[in-house]
Order: structure tokens, then sequence, then C-alpha cells
């Protein structure tokens, strides 16, 4: 990003690859890994302890909320592990400012399928993914 254009996590990133620091002084992991998806704090908790994290973040910047359902969470598949493919649940709030980037810049299509029948549309998902694409349907 360029000039004083600040980047955001929004559903235009999904399937990015991304990277950032975290605002949690103890963690000096430089975090990398392709954006799965947006997520509530509900879901958030099943794939990290957010409660700690943000308890940890909130000792370096007190500003960022205890009300875990205010947060802007998503989902993280990290790309600089070493072992098992790991997904990580992280908030917006918790990245430290100017860090945020795109690693890997990918392009999103829009594509629009007509006269479907609602129970197609999982299987049109199952069809992309299959063919190695990341996919999400924003609206029916």
């Amino acid at each position: 990003m360029s000039g004083s254009q600040t980047l955001i996590i929004n559903s235009s990133l999904i399937g990015q690859t991304i990277s950032y620091l975290s605002k949690n002084t103890n963690d000096q992991v430089a975090w990398e890994g392709k954006l799965e998806g947006l997520v509530t704090a509900a879901i958030a908790q099943n794939f990290s302890d957010v409660v700690s994290y943000n308890s940890a973040v909130r000792l370096s910047d007190p500003t960022v909320s205890t009300d875990l359902t205010v947060l802007n969470f998503f989902i993280i598949t990290l790309a600089n592990n070493t072992g098992p493919v790991q997904r990580y649940a992280f908030a917006e709030e918790w990245i430290l400012a100017g860090s945020l980037s795109v690693v890997s810049q990918q392009v999103a299509v829009s594509v629009i399928v007509y006269d479907s029948p609602l129970s197609n549309h999982s299987q049109i998902l199952t069809v992309l993914r299959a063919a190695g694409y990341s996919c999400y349907i924003p609206s029916i």
C-alpha cells in the first residue's frame, strides 16, 4: 500500500497470503499465511485461546476491547510453519499498526450463476475448491 492508505482485513483479502506482527510484545512471530475467512468470536475460540491472547495484547494496548464480540476475527493458515498445517484465529485489533501487508496479490473474480437450485450452491463451491480455488458465496 502506498501513501496514507491503510490495509484492513476484509472479505476481499480471503485467499490472499498476508503477513503482520502482533501488538503482543511477548509474541515475536512474523505471522504469515493464507487468510481463510472472517469469523465471529465464538468460532474463533475453536481455533485459538483468544481470551488469553486478548489479555496479553491488552498489556501492550489497553484500548483493545475486553469484549471479544466487538473484535474482528479471521482465520489464517500459517505458511511459515515446519509441522502440520496450522490454522489460527486472530483479531485485526491485535495487529501492530503498519505491519499488515499482502505478500502475494491474487485477483478476485466474481462468478454469477443463474438459474441454480438452492441445493446446488454447495456443489458449485465443491467443484471450484476441488480445482484449487478459494471461494465463498457472499449472497444468494
